[in-house]
């Protein structure tokens, strides 16, 4: 059995608070002690609208391939889209060439552009945010 003393446990405790550790185990050739606690989360929630619920703030574009990231669909050509153009949904807004495969990224929905985060040629990883759109109503 581990022998530990208060002073030592306490150090432990210390140790896990400061390094936000929710376990701690420790093995010695007497045996093996762990150290569990628990967190508690409390987040209050601004009370929301419907519309407001309904609707998101920002949308996303990721893409869904590893490669590099074209503008445009030419070399040096004209960017597809550009922070503040309105894009509809299913429109091209980019090129991920993989495997010297162009693959087009398509906007999800219509919005507004409001930003780009990777540049003409940059290399993109799956699932990395290539822009994020802001919602458009549609008009009926």
């Amino acid at each position: 059995m581990i022998e530990l003393d208060i002073e030592k446990l306490r150090k432990l405790v210390e140790l896990m608070q400061n390094a936000q550790l929710t376990e701690l185990t420790i093995r010695t050739n007497e045996g093996r002690i762990t150290i569990k606690r628990e967190l508690m989360m409390v987040a209050q929630q601004p009370q929301q609208t419907q519309t407001e619920q309904a609707e998101p703030k920002y949308i996303t574009i990721k893409s869904s391939w590893v490669g590099t990231f074209h503008r445009s669909h030419i070399a040096g050509g004209e960017p597809l889209v550009k922070v503040g153009d309105v894009v509809e949904e299913g429109q091209v807004v980019g090129i991920v060439e993989s495997l010297k495969v162009p693959n087009e990224v398509r906007s999800p929905s219509k919005g507004v552009v409001t930003q780009i985060f990777v540049d003409d040629g940059q290399v993109v990883e799956y699932g990395q945010v290539l822009m994020v759109l802001e919602p458009v109503a549609e008009s009926k």
